[in-house]
């Protein structure tokens, strides 16, 4: 290891070797004379053949090595002085250091001018340190001398004219600070460019603190607008919501009015049929004379009448067309008045099945048709099967002898139809496929 004479030593320990060796380059571009420290022993070594260097010691968190080096440094009292070099936010690193030995610290990343300042602050206090010695503890004034015997006085002479002594010269006194000290001027270099610096910052910190003050108000005037927006909000999504609810109320009432006008016209239509004319006679197209039923004028009424509701309020309607079947052989077999008598009685199951909505009549001799309303295809082969059921169990019972009946649905939504009659075309073409199917059964008419 070899120094240059009049150059300050610098010892130089770091965690990360890329670090270390950029950190050693700045401090040589100082000019003062850098040693490394890899590992803990060469603290010992170099300590010992430098002459009161500087210390750099990088401590981490985790990192037990450099504090080590701090107390080696530390316990041989030839360091001039040990700078704990720490990130800015690891005070615990910084604190664990001085407890150490350290005597500054230095943040990092280093800036340039932290480091000129933090070098130039350690030289000066080595140089300054013995002018300040001196002039704490000035040197002892000379003990003055023994003053002579006495000589006998001579004869008097006339004293000649006295001349002035001259005035002593006081002997120059060397200034504190040298001008030529080069350590002194860096440092007040340093003082003076930190007071600017400090400056600076107060600048910007009384800058910072308008500008905060300013962005505080303006999130105060955001927070109340925004404060009053939330309550518009509400209010108008409860004002919504409460037209909704309101809208929701008034269409039901409406559903249900209408619904109500409708039954009640179709209750006022079934009396209009069944009522005697202005002569006061019954009207032989319109009901049927042996079962009391509708004809097949108001059949085809009420059927438009339902049909146009349908598509108007989108509705189920289904047509049921039921067919007795083989009647002429039973009433060749057991007398007219017999097959009279069985079409009176399943009129009667029939009405008494249905329920009040559902018009019943009879369009034919030997057939029966049903206008299902509200009632889609599934709930009118339903229905179907009920009523074939129960004409089968009346004749069991011996109202009259058995018969079956074969019945053909029809309904609405599942089938393409243009106008009403095409219900009952579609009804009468399922009831002679359920003849051919073998007869006493439900079909359902399919799309053409």
């Amino acid at each position: 290891m070899s120094a240059v004479a009049g150059r300050a030593t610098v010892l130089l320990y770091m965690v990360d070797a890329g670090e270390r060796e950029a950190l050693q380059s700045r401090l040589e571009a100082s000019d003062v004379d850098v040693h490394a420290i890899s590992k803990l022993a060469d603290a010992g070594e170099l300590i010992s053949q430098c002459t009161r260097p500087i210390c750099f010691v990088e401590v981490k968190t985790g990192d037990a090595v450099g504090l080590d080096v701090i107390r080696e440094l530390s316990a041989s009292e030839a360091a001039r002085a040990i700078v704990v070099l720490s990130s800015n936010r690891d005070m615990e690193s910084r604190m664990a250091g001085r407890d150490a030995g350290a005597s500054d610290y230095l943040a990092t990343p280093i800036r340039n001018i932290d480091l000129e300042m933090r070098l130039a602050r350690c030289l000066a206090q080595e140089s300054v340190a013995p002018l300040l010695e001196e002039l704490a503890d000035p040197a002892p004034a000379p003990e003055p001398a023994p003053a002579p015997e006495p000589v006998p006085a001579p004869e008097p002479v006339p004293d000649p004219e006295p001349v002035p002594a001259p005035e002593p010269v006081p002997e120059p006194q060397a200034p504190l600070f040298a001008a030529g000290n080069d350590e002194v001027a860096l440092l007040q270099r340093a003082l003076d460019d930190a007071h600017r610096q400090i400056e600076v910052a107060r600048a910007l910190a009384v800058n910072a603190r308008r500008e905060a003050e300013a962005a505080g108000e303006v999130a105060e005037a955001a927070r109340r607008d925004a404060a009053a927006h939330r309550v518009l909000a509400d209010r108008a999504a409860g004002e919504m919501l409460e037209r909704e609810n309101r809208t929701r109320q008034l269409q039901s009432q409406a559903h249900t009015l209408i619904e109500v006008a409708e039954a009640r016209n179709a209750a006022v239509g079934r009396e209009l049929v069944m009522a005697p004319s202005v002569s006061g006679e019954s009207r032989e197209s319109d009901v049927d004379s042996l079962t009391g039923l509708l004809g097949e004028g108001p059949l085809q009424d009420h059927l438009d009448r339902e049909y146009a509701r349908s598509r108007r309020y989108g509705h189920a309607l289904s047509v049921l067309l039921i067919d007795v079947d083989k009647l002429g052989r039973y009433c060749k077999r057991h007398t007219r008045a017999a097959g009279d008598a069985a079409l009176c009685l399943i009129a009667d199951v029939l009405r008494s099945a249905l329920r009040s909505p559902d018009i019943v009549a009879r369009p034919g001799s030997d057939a029966f048709a049903i206008l299902a309303t509200d009632t889609n295809e599934d709930e009118a082969l339903q229905l179907g099967e009920r009523l074939r059921k129960a004409l089968a169990e009346e004749g069991k019972h011996g109202s009259w002898p058995a018969v079956t009946v074969s019945i053909g649905i029809a309904s609405a939504g599942r089938l393409t139809v243009s106008r009403p009659s095409d219900l009952l075309i579609a009804a009468e073409r399922a009831m002679a496929e359920a003849k051919s199917a073998g007869r006493d059964r439900c079909c359902i008419a399919n799309p053409a």
